[in-house]
């Protein structure tokens, strides 16, 4: 496994579907509203610097781009976190999910549960939808792919604090992770979710698709 340092002042640019693949040359775009976008590039260990007048402010929105991969905007603060970029999906009626989070607590797990599958750590294929990859050292990012959504069928969507799994009221989830999770269909980043701050427990379910293929916000 490749250990990754992280500055806060750095932002490293992952694959979402091949552990621990850096991704250089990727373009970065720092956008804030009444300001010149600045833009740079990934090195060859897919690090880019953070302009130091953004390293600290929460209002800049983060643009990420790359050739075969889907664009990728969030906002910041985005100093010392991993962003994995999403390959272009063929299948229109499949659902990419990407997991990141912060250097602690190191091991963060995505779970998809649904009639007929179940997708996590220890069960990485299911029909129709698989784990690309586990992470356990921190960033991720944990990303589970759908092949094919199925009508009919429910799909509840879960983020677990492996870490402190035994601590039911712990807030290191909610209030040190920085949690996010991209959702992706075809070219296109279609959600982003971050965990709220302010809450206890190791479970957070932002999302599940309901039976006819819609996408519900959920957030405990």
């Amino acid at each position: 496994t490749i250990t990754f340092a992280q500055s806060s002042s750095e932002v490293l640019v992952l694959s979402a579907i091949v552990k621990d693949k850096v991704i250089p040359n990727a373009k970065i775009i720092f956008q804030k509203n009444g300001e010149a976008s600045i833009t740079k590039y990934t090195n060859t260990e897919g690090k880019v610097s953070i302009p130091e007048q953004y390293r600290n402010d929460s209002d800049v929105i983060l643009i990420i781009k790359k050739d075969g991969y889907s664009p990728l905007i969030t906002k910041c603060l985005c100093g010392g976190l991993t962003y994995a970029i999403s390959p272009t999906m063929q299948e229109l009626d499949g659902m990419r999910i990407v997991l990141s989070w912060g250097s602690s607590p190191k091991d963060i797990d995505s779970h998809l549960s649904y009639l007929g599958g179940y997708v996590c750590y220890h069960k990485k294929e299911a029909s129709q939808a698989n784990l690309d990859v586990d992470d356990t050292d921190s960033y991720g990012p944990e990303t589970i792919t759908i092949t094919k959504i199925e009508q009919g069928k429910k799909y509840v969507y879960a983020v677990h604090n492996y870490s402190d799994k035994e601590l039911i009221n712990n807030s290191n989830l909610s209030n040190v992770s920085r949690a996010k999770v991209f959702i992706y269909i075809g070219n296109t980043l279609i959600k982003t979710y971050t965990m709220p701050k302010g809450k206890n427990g190791n479970i957070w379910i932002p999302f599940l698709i309901d039976e006819m293929g819609n996408i519900v916000n959920v957030g405990d």
